[in-house]
């Protein structure tokens, strides 16, 4: 813990800027406390229907903490050592909210579904196409043979009436089959959720007071050991991350945005 305190003080940064130019905040940093954190993996399957099924699977992590997705955190998860005792008694940090969750992993599938469906639209079109060409050429030439018969065949009307016959169901045969092409290629896309897998990992949490002659703050210092480092502050302003804030009489900016 010593170290991890001695640590933050280096990490982290807050500056005054005031009259006299910039110096640095004291700060007071009360002692680390282990909480439970909380990282939510949706899995979904997609299924794309055109003249054949596609299955795809999705998996998307979410941090409960800052709403954001992690990306390839299932990579990470064959490193874990699951020790449940370690879960007992520990806070959690956030309150847990399933539905917002949910509906940012789902917004994210979404988003990378488009290039998909784009592709395999053009593909099932490109494909429909291709196939009703061949067919109009086919049932075409077919046609033509039938209107040669009718010419040679004028003058006999029984033989001009089966050749007619048989042209009325060439056009019926020809109109089915166009309509099979068109329905085989017809996309469609439907998304399932599959599993949602939580992983629990604990934090150590600081609390941090700044005192500035501008705005007197309080934050969050974690030291995350999942992916071992302390956790950027995010900027007021810009809502960027940073680890350096400056407290200005217009308000609090990272180096970012003091400096632009």
């Amino acid at each position: 813990m010593k170290v991890i305190q001695s640590e933050s003080m280096r990490t982290f940064t807050f500056l005054d800027h005031g009259k006299d130019g910039a110096k640095k905040i004291e700060t007071k940093i009360s002692p680390f406390q282990p909480y439970n954190f909380r990282i939510w993996t949706f899995a979904f399957k997609v299924r794309v229907t055109t003249d054949i099924i596609e299955d795809h699977l999705y998996a998307v992590s979410i941090d409960a903490r800052t709403l954001k997705v992690v990306k390839n955190f299932t990579e990470y998860l064959d490193k874990f050592q699951h020790l449940p005792h370690y879960e007992e008694g520990i806070p959690d940090h956030h309150p847990q909210d399933f539905q917002r969750y949910y509906q940012l992993a789902l917004d994210c599938v979404k988003q990378k579904l488009t290039s998909l469906i784009a592709r395999k639209k053009q593909e099932a079109t490109d494909l429909k196409l291709k196939e009703t060409e061949r067919i109009k050429k086919y049932y075409d030439t077919l046609n033509e043979e039938v209107e040669e018969a009718l010419e040679r065949k004028a003058g006999d009307h029984e033989a001009v009436l089966e050749i007619q016959s048989k042209q009325r169901a060439i056009l019926m045969q020809r109109q089915s089959a166009l309509g099979d092409i068109e329905f085989r290629y017809k996309m469609s896309a439907g998304m399932s959720l599959v599993s949602v897998l939580v992983t629990n990992y604990p934090c150590y949490v600081s609390k941090a007071s700044v005192s500035s002659t501008m705005q007197p703050s309080g934050y969050d210092i974690i030291c995350n050991p999942l992916f071992k480092r302390f956790e950027p502050l995010i900027c007021p302003t810009c809502k960027n991350q940073s680890y350096a804030l400056n407290f200005l009489c217009t308000g609090i900016r990272c180096q970012n945005c003091f400096k632009n």
